[in-house]
């Protein structure tokens, strides 16, 4: 995880590393497209610009994205191996390097997907939609997102009942870790999951921002 206090240590260090790279190479391997110098990605269903001259990911509207979700994309970019997805998801939980983040993921991530959808699990694929979602027919309410071109990410809801608390679930592809640092699949969910929470917390169905999703330490 990572402490706030470090984010600019943090950020510096990946765009140091990312210039020692071949941008040409890294954008073949993580479906970035270039143009005039800047590299665009794809994005929970809208296009953000990757500058590697001002040291920055940039919003369609021009505003920088949120420092925690540069750092996501960058080590994203720098551990994108190009392997081919294997098809298959599998829960969060059950990666070999995450079982010991199993109360994390819950505090973080399930419990909040579970409270802001338990009730009203056929919520989750409308809003989802606002994100590019699309439905997977998965336990009582279920969405896939692409928070990068490459991944994968999904999340379900086991609705509430007379016996049983609602429970969620969150999916990557069986290949995640060769796409993405292990840690860094934990605060990607967490910042989807306060996302999507807030989204169905919100009247009118705002589509959200990085600004205003899960709290930082």
């Amino acid at each position: 995880m990572y402490a706030k206090k470090q984010y600019v240590k943090v950020l510096n260090q990946a765009w140091d590393e990312l210039e020692q790279r071949d941008w040409k190479d890294t954008a073949a391997r993580c479906a970035l497209r270039a143009d005039n110098g800047a590299y665009f990605l794809d994005s929970l269903g809208s296009t953000l610009r990757v500058e590697p001259g001002a040291r920055l990911i940039f919003e369609p509207g021009g505003r920088p994205v949120r420092p925690i979700f540069q750092i996501v994309l960058l080590h994203h970019l720098l551990r994108d191996s190009g392997a081919a997805p294997a098809g298959e998801d599998i829960p969060i939980h059950t990666f070999h390097d995450l079982m010991l983040y199993h109360n994390t993921i819950k505090w973080r991530s399930l419990d909040i997907l579970a409270g802001a959808y338990g009730t009203r699990p056929e919520l989750l694929e409308s809003i989802g939609s606002l994100l590019g979602g699309e439905p997977r027919g998965i336990g009582d309410g279920s969405v896939m997102l692409r928070p990068m071109p490459r991944i994968r990410w999904t999340a379900v809801i086991h609705a509430e009942d007379d016996e049983f608390p609602a429970e969620a679930q969150i999916l990557f592809d069986k290949n995640a870790t060769a796409m993405m640092h292990p840690e860094d699949m934990v605060v990607l969910s967490e910042l989807l999951a306060h996302r999507l929470a807030n989204m169905a917390n919100t009247e009118a169905g705002y589509a959200g921002d990085w600004q205003d999703t899960a709290e930082e330490s």
